[in-house]
């Protein structure tokens, strides 16, 4: 969440954009986009194009493969890692940047679930590999 209690994974002018959310952490905003941090980050994907979108949350390990089913991102993201891809976190995600980029705007989208609470010194390790060989290959 955001300074404003904003979940910014639920904030992006999807067509799946919902104001409904059952926990707190999950509150989408008052409207598509109204976070400042959403607006920028629109404004880049829309002027950039970008190949694929690769973010970061933690919850349960995985990597989560929005896009093509052979993508050489999450590949390459799941054999330095040893995490599974999968094509859904598993529960609905209106609003969410995967629902933004690609399901509206077909720009594939990986996100890396690291575990939850996990010290953070441990990440860069585990997925250092798996990304080098997504931008230096």
């Amino acid at each position: 969440m955001n300074g404003g209690g904003v979940d910014l994974n639920r904030n992006f002018p999807a067509n799946n954009w919902s104001k409904e959310f059952k926990e707190a952490r999950y509150n989408p905003g008052p409207h598509p986009k109204s976070e400042p941090e959403i607006k920028a980050l629109v404004d880049l994907i829309t002027s950039v194009r970008p190949r694929t979108i690769i973010h970061c949350h933690s919850w349960k390990p995985c990597i989560v493969n929005s896009g093509p089913d052979e993508s050489h991102y999450a590949k390459a993201l799941s054999e330095s890692s040893g995490f599974e891809i999968v094509k859904e976190i598993g529960y609905p995600t209106p609003g969410s940047l995967s629902s933004y980029a690609w399901f509206d705007n077909k720009i594939p989208v990986i996100c890396i679930e690291d575990t939850e609470h996990r010290d953070s010194s441990q990440v860069w390790p585990r997925f250092s590999s798996g990304l080098k060989k997504c931008f230096l290959n």
